[in-house]
């Protein structure tokens, strides 16, 4: 099974408080599978519940969470290889509004995302209320 190119690789790794019950959940990007961007929900108890797949069928190289709305509730940036990079907009309720991010141009190999916290943004944060 060793080099089984197959089954979903993990390339990416992040991790916050997602659903904002105080356990710090894990968001997963994986490569070579159908579903490549997931959070594990922490429970309490040292467990994780069954993924929240994000999205299908992309490789999902780089992840980064943030609040990009000013709404205090932690967003994911998606970063894919053979697909357009997405926003997932948390709505609070452990569900995700799934936004593409336009593209320079239709090469879509992301590797990296990196995150600038600027003062002072507007109430309504990066992406609007």
């Amino acid at each position: 099974m060793f080099g089984d190119h197959s089954l979903p690789t993990c390339v990416s790794i992040a991790v916050d408080d997602i659903d904002q019950d105080g356990n710090v959940d894990i968001v997963v990007g994986n490569i070579n599978g159908t579903n490549s961007a997931n959070i594990l929900w922490n429970n309490g108890k040292r467990q994780f519940s069954e993924a929240n797949f994000l999205q299908h069928n992309r490789s999902t190289t780089a992840l980064a969470v943030v609040d990009l709305n000013g709404d205090t509730l932690p967003d994911i940036i998606i970063g894919n290889y053979n697909g357009p990079n997405q926003v997932a907009m948390n709505d609070g309720n452990r569900g995700f509004n799934l936004l593409n991010v336009p593209s320079i141009d239709e090469t879509y190999r992301t590797s990296t995302i990196a995150i600038a916290l600027l003062p002072n943004l507007p109430s309504e944060g990066a992406f609007g209320s």
